[in-house]
């Protein structure tokens, strides 16, 4: 059998680069959702159940963190608020190469494709809509 054609090589992925991107710039759940779409297309959706379950810890943990430790009024003990940015983006990382590194290989070795760059910076784009939309949502409830 051609390997072309097997059934991971004839849908497309989303690449490393593309995931490590969107995730700084759409946030963790964007990560976790293209993370769990290229576990679902590599066969093992049960992956993708634990990539949210991992992105939602990530979350909380970062989230938490840079709360205390932003919200510090100690002159000098503030940090700069791009680092939450750079560590959840570096573990999204991480766990794409440790976790996926050798199937998107794999995937692209027999003829697989990657999404464009165009539908990540979509995704980009709802991500940050979504992200505004549901806590103003959430104030307009509120106060009306």
């Amino acid at each position: 059998m051609d390997k072309r054609f097997e059934p991971s090589s004839a849908k497309k992925i989303y690449s490393r680069k593309g995931i490590r991107v969107a995730t700084f710039l759409g946030g963790p759940f964007l990560g976790a959702y293209m993370f769990g779409h290229n576990f679902r297309v590599f066969g093992t959706p049960e992956k993708a159940r634990k990539a949210w379950l991992m992105s939602l810890l990530v979350f909380i943990v970062v989230f938490g963190f840079g709360y205390v430790v932003l919200s510090d009024p100690r002159p000098g003990h503030k940090m700069p608020p791009y680092l939450i940015l750079l560590i959840y983006s570096g573990l999204v990382s991480l766990l794409v190469r440790d976790y996926e590194g050798e199937e998107i290989e794999r995937h692209l070795n027999r003829g697989g494709d990657t999404y464009s760059v165009l539908r990540v910076i979509g995704l980009i784009i709802l991500s940050a809509v979504l992200t505004l939309i549901i806590p103003v949502g959430f104030l307009f409830l509120v106060i009306v």
